[in-house]
């Protein structure tokens, strides 16, 4: 994960979790009655928007890392978290590494199959 983060950077982190929570928001609802397609959906269109915009894998962790409750896609990562309490740092970085890796070559996968 990379921690060291530009500001600018950072305002282009944010602004893309602004812009896919209020999208998904848009479509399900604030309060969706299925969270878990929501969350999954939420999720889906951050790693499209991430390697859209040449996200490199760490910085698409460090985006998953800071999420917090209010983002939808959050509880597709971390919904263990809302019943259990927050998990300790390192194995959170653990965790959003291995998701942002995952998610990384699913969706080239399938962005090299739709050309």
């Amino acid at each position: 994960m990379q921690t060291t983060i530009n500001p600018l950077r950072w305002i282009s982190y944010a602004s893309m979790l602004m812009e896919v929570q209020e999208s998904v928001c848009f479509v399900y609802g604030d309060n969706p009655s299925n969270v878990e397609i929501a969350s999954s959906v939420a999720l889906d269109v951050l790693t499209r928007d991430a390697i859209s915009k040449g996200f490199a894998c760490e910085e698409f962790a460090y985006v998953l890392y800071s999420m917090d409750e209010e983002y939808i896609a959050y509880q597709a990562v971390f919904s263990l978290e809302i019943l259990h309490g927050k998990m300790p740092s390192a194995e959170r970085e653990k965790l959003v590494n291995k998701v942002a890796r995952i998610h990384y070559k699913l969706a080239e996968e399938i962005f090299l199959s739709e050309l």
